[in-house]
Order: structure tokens, then sequence, then C-alpha cells
């Protein structure tokens, strides 16, 4: 799933069984596309 830091608008995916980063997906600003990984 998608996580959201709101101050800085940067997107990151993490799993949502774990709820830890997922290694190798983005951090941007917008949608990482957290599908994909």
């Amino acid at each position: 799933k998608m996580s959201l830091n709101g101050q800085r608008g940067e997107c990151w995916c993490v799993n949502p069984n774990t709820g830890k980063l997922i290694q190798g997906a983005p951090t941007i600003r917008g949608d990482p596309e957290c599908h994909l990984f």
C-alpha cells in the first residue's frame, strides 16, 4: 500500500502485511505505483 508524508508530499510503498518499506520501491512526489512491487 502507499504511505504519504503529508508535509513533504512524498509517497512510498510499504508491505501491507508487515508495514515495512518495500525495498526497491521509489520514494517520489505523487503515486509510486505500489501495485508494481
